[in-house]
């Protein structure tokens, strides 16, 4: 029965749940709407504390049709912003990128970002910076013709790996060991007998001339 018509009203029919569990799946809800909203929802700055919500739907609603116009006012020493919803992700990249302007004043419009989005976005940038610090104290006086530094980053390098793999250890790989070492393992049968080939070639040749 849930959507349907009853007593001239729509019903909403679901299973009980608590409130805790509601409110989960209320802010998944919403979570998902917004998702599903984000290319078709604009973020507007840069107008007027007199700027009203006529005046923003008057401008936008040249260029399609709008499902929703929320303005917020000046508060806090903040300037006033606006949310514009049009009905479809077309239309409202068009408004993004017409370069409008109200009161003779040019408009700041983007994409809306989910504060979720936001927070991760803002973690990264975070993490980044971090370790472009790290890199600037620890990497400036850094020896790359260090064998010891060299092999001191690649041991801090394996043992992030194996911590983010959960713990397993690696697998050294023939790539992974010292150049010298590959040569001989790499080489040995053919080495030992391509260098006793070539002694013998040097005895058997003839006498040097006197």
């Amino acid at each position: 029965m849930n959507n349907k018509e009853f007593g001239g009203k729509i019903l909403y029919v679901t299973p009980g749940l608590k409130k805790s569990e509601r409110e989960k799946e209320l802010a998944h809800e919403t979570l998902k709407y917004k998702n599903s909203k984000k290319r078709c929802n604009l973020y507007v700055k840069n107008f007027t504390a007199e700027t009203t919500e006529e005046d923003l739907r008057n401008l936008f609603s040249h260029y399609g049709e709008i499902e929703s116009l929320k303005l917020f006012g000046q508060k806090d020493n903040k300037s006033p912003f606006a949310f514009v919803c049009f009905k479809t992700p077309d239309t409202a990249s068009q408004v993004k990128n017409a370069n409008l302007h109200i009161n003779q004043r040019p408009l700041y419009i983007n994409h809306y970002e989910m504060k979720q989005q936001r927070d991760i976005l803002n973690e990264t940038n975070k993490d980044k910076q971090d370790w472009q610090r790290y890199q600037a104290e620890n990497f400036q006086s850094f020896d790359y013709q260090s064998t010891d530094q060299i092999s001191s980053l690649l041991r801090l390098l394996m043992h992030s790996v194996q911590k983010h793999n959960g713990g397993i250890p690696m697998q050294r790989t023939r790539s992974a060991e010292p150049m010298g070492q590959q040569n001989y393992q790499g080489g040995n049968q053919g080495g030992h007998q391509g260098g006793y080939n070539n002694r013998q070639n040097n005895y058997s040749g003839s006498a040097p001339r006197t």
